[in-house]
């Protein structure tokens, strides 16, 4: 290996192996350390000792010319403890003889290796001086305990050089302990003992329950499987999978719950059918009576099962005359006097009122008697009989004579007017309205309440103050030109449902005066009769009384005679099903509407009608029952029957009754659906007639309604007409 020149002049030889035996060699005699030279040191391989002279005396050893940092190192190397330079060069501090020699103290300087001096003072002695480059060693990184334990084993370092020193290099080639690895027989954690923690083998499998005792492959029950997984330093079962355990015992065939016993509680399977009757003894399978059926079913839980109710079966039935034997007695049709649900009209009332008046027929029905062996008339059933008089219009109590003493008909209103004749209705002057008033047994008309009595003229307001048809007269004129006509403006188009009344006022401008205001209709739907309340002054009430568009004209007049008119349309619409009714000539024509299940025409409350204005129907309150909002009498209508909302579903059915008149009226019928809708769904029109005796009336059954829901309903003409005298009450 490289070598250097040292103080003594000769190669310094490296001695970084042990020497062999103990007794140390002679001047001259090789060697490999310094050891072995006996007071001396090796240099070359070979023994040199002090002064040269290869044997040992004096205090120390002198070799000429001297560097403080060599001797130190050369003297350290020999193992004479440290050198120094003094008067004959470097000496040693320890003589050859092993006697110590005291050193001067020499101030901190460069590290000398080998001197085993801290010669920098900084508490370190020979440090970074560690080997000589190729030297080799057994190393190992972790606990020495471990080594050579197990997997774990020693590695090996070299000395690289590095300066004028070496340093010993990584530790290469050492097995450090490892995570315990189980089933492969190792010591991986150098703990002396191979796959402790191991419960088993990775990647094995073994059957599995964890189910009660006694239960597994009984019933439902069975085992599952389970895997060994590895974990970090060892191994363990892991979890059940696939295994059946008991469940709670339902009825489906099945040892649920692995006792031994299928279905415990279930008397039956569930979902089977058997047939069933639960009538009275003796009449299962005769005449009408049959069977029925049951099923099985499961109690609340899914733990028992039980025959549920019989269903569908019939038992024995009242007999009625139907060729069948109903009460599966054996005979057939025992006693019948009539066809069971035939129906002829009937008149309980006294004689000479049948017909007359508000009195009319009822009808009665072929009924079994109890037990069902026997048939007979029912009772006589919707007939109307004299009733006290009131004031309506009518002749309640039949006698031929109607309200005797009533000078109107209560709840009735009329327009009235107490002023001079012939100014109601001339400029401001128009109507009030008086409402007929009754204590039950006679009526009279109550104050006139809203009418406009003329007063003095007012010179300059344009209008007729005092009703002579005359506006400012005898207000001077004369200064403005003539022949301007007034300027006229009319209320803005309005939308109403019928029956509903709208006022409309217009304005009118003159260069002088007004003396005329008209209004009139010029345009209304077909059977109306609708007119302006106030047709003379500037503003109207008005009622549209049928669905349809109105034309109503405004016409102003000055004092020059020049005119100037305007129109305003009034749109009534229906609300709910609507049905109206008018005719050609004027009579006494009826509307009515019969309830779905109503089985005879004038009847209470299935018949809505003169006598009948406002049945109770269907659910509480008033929005699914009908009402009549006019009767007609002597005129040719219009009536109308209305039900706001009617109940979906229901089949409501139209008639017409010409009821006192003679001779014959073409009727016309229009149905309309909906709030909005001012065409009609349906038009029906027909000839009906009565003769002069009065009791030969035609009733004209129109059609039949099915309210769909929404607005939508369905017409289904029936234009049957019934001629018979006074038995006319049958649906």
């Amino acid at each position: 290996m490289p070598g250097r020149v040292s103080a003594f002049g000769m190669l310094a030889v490296s001695c970084a192996a042990a020497c062999g035996g103990s007794g140390g060699t002679g001047s001259g005699e090789s060697c490999v350390s310094s050891t072995e030279c006996r007071g001396g040191i090796c240099l070359d391989g070979r023994c040199v000792f002090a002064d040269g002279g290869g044997e040992s005396g004096g205090d120390g050893i002198d070799f000429g010319g001297c560097d403080p940092a060599v001797c130190r190192e050369e003297c350290t190397a020999a193992g004479f403890g440290s050198g120094y330079c003094g008067e004959r060069g470097c000496r040693c501090s320890r003589d050859a003889d092993g006697g110590d020699v005291e050193a001067p103290e020499v101030a901190p300087g460069t590290e000398i290796c080998g001197d085993g001096l801290d010669n920098d003072g900084d508490g370190e002695v020979d440090e970074g001086c560690s080997c000589a480059p190729g030297d080799r060693k057994a190393c190992y990184d972790g606990d020495p305990a471990h080594a050579g334990v197990g997997i774990c084993a020693m590695g090996s370092q070299i000395c690289e050089e590095e300066g004028e020193f070496g340093t010993w290099g990584p530790c290469t080639g050492a097995a450090p302990p490892a995570v315990e690895v189980c089933g492969n027989g190792l010591d991986e954690d150098c703990d002396g003992s191979a796959d402790e923690g191991c419960a088993c083998r990775p990647g094995e499998t073994r059957p599995c329950y964890t189910g009660p005792a006694g239960t597994e492959r009984r019933g439902i029950c069975a085992a599952g499987s389970q895997a060994c997984e590895a974990t970090p330093g060892g191994a363990g079962w892991g979890p059940c999978t696939g295994q059946v355990l008991p469940q709670p015992d339902v009825c489906d065939g099945r040892d649920n719950d692995c006792d031994g016993v299928t279905d415990n509680l279930c008397a039956c399977e569930p979902g089977a059918v058997r047939p069933c009757y639960d009538g009275p003894a003796g009449t299962r399978g005769r005449g009408d009576c049959y069977d029925g059926n049951q099923a099985c079913v499961l109690e609340p839980g899914g733990l028992v099962s039980a025959w549920g109710s019989c269903i569908g079966w019939r038992g024995p039935q009242p007999d009625v005359c139907d060729g069948r034997d109903n009460d599966c007695d054996g005979v057939t049709d025992n006693l019948c006097a009539c066809e069971p649900g035939a129906v002829r009209p009937c008149y309980d009332g006294p004689a000479g009122t049948r017909g007359r008046g508000d009195c009319y027929d009822g009808s009665q029905a072929c009924v079994l008697e109890p037990g069902g062996l026997v048939s007979a008339w029912g009772s006589c059933i919707g007939w109307r009989g004299p009733q006290p008089e009131v004031c309506d219009g009518r002749d309640n109590d039949c006698d031929g004579s109607t309200d005797p003493l009533c000078i109107c008909t209560p709840g009735a209103t009329r327009l009235c007017y107490s002023g001079p004749p012939g100014t109601a209705g001339i400029g401001v002057c128009r109507n009030g309205t008086q409402s007929c008033v009754s204590d039950g047994v006679s009526s009279n008309w109550g104050p006139c309440i809203g009418q406009v009595l003329p007063g003095p003229e007012t010179c300059g307001d344009r209008l007729d103050n005092d009703c002579d048809g005359l506006t400012d007269e005898g207000c001077d004129c004369t200064s403005i030109p003539a022949g301007r006509p007034p300027s006229v403006t009319c209320p803005p188009n309005v939308t109403t449902r019928a029956l509903t009344t709208v006022t409309l006022t217009a304005s009118a401008i003159d260069d002088c005066r007004i003396d005329r205001y008209r209004w009139e209709v010029v345009a209304a739907p077909a059977g109306s009769g609708a007119v302006p309340a106030s047709p003379t002054s500037i503003s109207t009430a008005f009622t549209p009384d049928l669905v349809g568009e109105y034309r109503l004209r405004f016409t102003a007049t000055d004092n020059e005679g020049l005119s100037a008119s305007c129109e305003v349309r009034v749109t009534a619409t229906g609300q709910g099903l609507r049905i109206e009714l008018f005719w050609d000539i004027p009579g006494d024509v009826d509307l009515h509407l019969l309830h779905p299940t109503a089985t005879a025409w004038f009847t209470s409350p299935g018949d809505c009608y003169y006598a009948n204005t406002g049945p109770s129907w269907d659910a509480p309150g008033a929005a699914d029952d009908p009402r009549l909002d006019i009767d007609d009498i002597p005129g040719n209508g219009p009536e109308n029957i209305n039900i706001d909302i009617p109940v979906t579903g229901n089949v409501y059915r139209v008639g017409v009754h010409h009821y006192r008149s003679d001779g014959c009226r073409t009727a016309t019928v229009r149905i309309y659906c909906g709030d909005i809708s001012i065409v009609p769904v349906a038009t029906y029109t027909r000839t009906v007639c009565a003769n002069s005796g009065g009791d030969a009336r035609d009733f004209w059954r129109v059609a039949d309604v099915r309210w769909n829901g929404g607005t939508s309903c369905t017409p289904t003409p029936l234009g049957t007409v019934i001629s018979t005298g006074v038995a006319y009450t049958s649906r």
